[in-house]
């Protein structure tokens, strides 16, 4: 999963979700809902990465499929119990919406990926996340960026690296 976030192609995700590649294919998502395409595939170039808070800037080389981009919230928008929405492809199924409470925000959190130690400021939240959300928005009711969901603890104890940390990266 990831999210656009300018007009001039640009892609946020983890870092996890896109390591070892250089460029990867990108598909939007098509109206209604409609099955995904794969020969509307989109490549897209690997601009930077940091594995440490576990993030990855993408860039379109076609950038006539965006109309339009997300934009960011400020950690004042971070609000414990403040509605918090999650989209992505869980399990593979794509393009589905969750929506659950803000639970915490955390400062400097360390946590163990599969070969690596991260460490970033992050969202604790309710909203169902699961394998294959990662890289995709956590958005607050204004539509705005909070985060990006990158790791599960536990059911029910979802995180995303905070916005603070994604405007320190950029």
């Amino acid at each position: 999963s990831g999210i656009v976030i300018s007009n001039d192609g640009l892609i946020l995700t983890n870092w996890h979700v896109i390591q070892d590649y250089k460029s990867v294919g990108v598909i939007f998502k098509p109206p209604g809902f409609n099955s995904v395409d794969p020969s509307n595939q989109y490549i897209a170039d690997v601009l930077g990465t940091d594995e440490i808070s576990d993030l990855a800037l993408l860039q379109l080389r076609n950038k006539s499929k965006i109309n339009r981009f997300a934009e960011f919230g400020n950690t004042s928008d971070i609000k414990v119990a403040s509605t918090v929405h999650v989209i992505g492809h869980p399990f593979g199924e794509n393009w589905t919406y969750n929506v659950g409470a803000l639970s915490s925000y955390r400062r400097d959190y360390l946590w163990v990926g599969e070969k690596i130690k991260h460490k970033a400021d992050v969202i604790q939240h309710q909203a169902p996340v699961n394998p294959g959300n990662s890289g995709g928005p956590l958005l607050n009711d204004d539509k705005k960026i909070l985060g990006i969901n990158s790791f599960i603890k536990a059911p029910g104890i979802n995180y995303a690296v905070s916005v603070s940390t994604i405007k320190e990266f950029l």
